[in-house]
């Protein structure tokens, strides 16, 4: 959770790529926190940057955010 929230400070100071690096890494570290997956979409959203990668991965959840943002 440290490295999401790392991964959110790095959002607001426009640092994105270090941004998805502390994501990927607070996602493989806790796969099942839905809270991570949520705030690491939500990030990607706002840039407008949702990889198919990342919607294969979170499964349901990944169809439920295919449907809103495309």
């Amino acid at each position: 959770l440290s490295h999401a929230m790392r991964a959110a400070l790095h959002y607001q100071r426009k640092e994105y790529g270090d941004m998805e690096r502390d994501f990927e890494i607070a996602v493989k570290s806790g796969k099942k926190e839905g809270m991570v997956w949520a705030a690491y979409a939500w990030c990607l959203e706002q840039l407008k940057e949702i990889p198919c990668g990342l919607l294969k991965r979170v499964g349901e959840f990944g169809r439920v955010l295919h449907y809103f943002f495309t």
